[in-house]
């Protein structure tokens, strides 16, 4: 994993995707707080051994694991969580042939079929490893 934390728009809906590599957390959250679109960084503290994000709008600080502002002026509020999960390569292309990824220099790229090498060109990464009898995955025929 290359990035800890992405503030995107799902469905219209602003959201942030964490990631704390320490722990192995990955949640997802709405960017919304008291009507106000936050956008999240990573602080690079960690606290009980999570990260700790901030909001580049308040600067206050939020706690990873739960959510919750722990520093500033939303100290005590919590983001909505929402549903997400951590899913094998194979499945994730399978189940959404028409999705997009985040490349490591934060670039999205669509899961293009047929590629001539038959192996992806996507940074390795344990999660996404092809495993005997799994069709390769979709990757990119050429980069953008």
């Amino acid at each position: 994993m290359w990035h800890e934390i992405v503030n995107d728009t799902v469905g219209g809906r602003p959201v942030t995707i964490t990631f704390c590599p320490l722990c192995n957390s990955a949640i997802s959250f709405d960017r919304v707080v008291d009507g106000r679109e936050l956008t999240f960084g990573t602080t690079g503290n960690l606290r009980h051994s999570d990260l700790v994000m901030w909001d580049r709008q308040t600067e206050s600080w939020w706690q990873q694991i739960t959510g919750e502002a722990i520093v500033g002026e939303f100290a005590g509020t919590r983001l909505e969580l929402l549903p997400s999960a951590i899913v094998a390569w194979g499945t994730f292309a399978e189940q959404f042939p028409d999705g997009s990824v985040l490349d490591k220099g934060g670039r999205r790229r669509g899961l293009l079929q047929g590629c001539s090498s038959g192996r992806q060109r996507f940074p390795r990464v344990r999660e996404f490893r092809r495993r005997r009898g799994q069709s390769p995955p979709a990757c990119p025929s050429r980069l953008p």
